[in-house]
């Protein structure tokens, strides 16, 4: 008479499966986002396990913040940087056109989007950047007002720049 397997194995896989079925998300995770999360870990500058807290470097901001020569309470800080991580996703592999007659001014504004990820192209004149958007796709400009000596040039600007090819996006 032949001898009948035991199912003993069979239990022991089924007390494991949890564990198993976990750890493949874990890893499936982890390789769908390596991306975004190589970002948040390039800019994370404290984490504890299994609770999984966080605490990223805000000395980007802290720049930006010190390059204006405005005083930002501790909580607001904390909210804008809490915002800027939530909206950092939406704001990889954007492209942002900004239009300053005097970048060195917001150097540190456009390496805080470039840090969430997004690719800032930078001009000084209104024809720099109507030929940038004439050859380029940008999700956003941004522009200061007062510029090239006219108080509203980059109103003025706004209403003269080409319309997107909406068939390039």
């Amino acid at each position: 008479m032949a001898e009948q397997a035991s199912p003993v194995w069979w239990v022991e896989l089924i007390k494991i499966s949890p564990g198993l079925i976990t750890a493949g998300l874990a890893v499936g995770l982890v390789v769908a986002y390596r991306k975004e999360l190589g970002a948040l870990i390039r800019h994370m500058t404290k984490f504890k396990a299994l609770g999984i807290e966080a605490e990223f470097d805000a000395r980007v901001m802290d720049n930006a913040i010190a390059a204006q020569g405005v005083l930002v309470s501790p909580d607001d800080k904390t909210g804008a940087l809490k915002r800027l991580q939530f909206v950092s996703p939406l704001l990889r592999d954007t492209r942002i056109l900004w239009v300053d007659d005097t970048p060195s001014t917001t150097r540190n504004e456009r390496a805080l989007l470039e840090d969430c990820g997004a690719r800032v192209t930078s001009v000084t004149t209104s024809i720099a950047a109507e030929n940038e958007l004439r050859d380029n796709v940008f999700a956003m400009v941004i522009t200061d007002l007062k510029r090239e000596g006219k108080e509203t040039e980059g109103l003025a600007a706004c209403r003269t720049f080409p319309a997107p090819d909406l068939d390039m996006i």
